[in-house]
């Protein structure tokens, strides 16, 4: 149960990239030259993101069956995917629920996130997304 609820909160936030990006996307099975794709869990592969990500001075196991993502006409990606955060500290666990990889600048509650890595996840009614070494850099309401 608590599995779905994250994927359910989870999923809205991958269908906001195509807002980012300002151009509607084309779902398919597979990418093609000149369309962007809504990528699948089954089409993310350890080549895509990783299987073990870094995050605060550990490495977690990403859930890849709980991945999902965008890959752009432009051929760059935003893919994220949930994590097994068991070996971190109550404090940290409740706020790293996944891990975001973006090529593309974001926007994200008014704010502008730049491509890289990140954790983030959902406390409160809240979106907190962090930076590696699990600073806060944005808080916005989750909707």
């Amino acid at each position: 149960m608590k599995v779905f609820a994250k994927v359910f909160v989870f999923l809205p936030l991958l269908l906001l990239a195509f807002a980012f990006r300002g151009t509607p996307a084309v779902e398919l099975s597979g990418p093609s030259a000149g369309q962007e794709v809504v990528l699948k869990a089954a089409e993310i592969t350890p080549k895509l993101f990783p299987e073990r990500v870094f995050f605060r001075g550990q490495v977690a196991a990403a859930q890849l069956r709980n991945t999902g993502g965008v890959h752009f006409a432009d051929d760059l990606y935003v893919l994220a995917g949930l994590v097994d955060s068991s070996g971190y500290s109550t404090a940290i666990k409740e706020k790293y629920q996944a891990y975001l990889l973006s090529e593309v600048t974001l926007e994200i509650g008014g704010q502008t996130v730049k491509p890289g890595a990140y954790g983030f996840g959902f406390v409160s009614g809240k979106f907190i997304l962090m930076d590696l070494a699990a600073n806060s850099l944005l808080e916005a309401a989750g909707q």
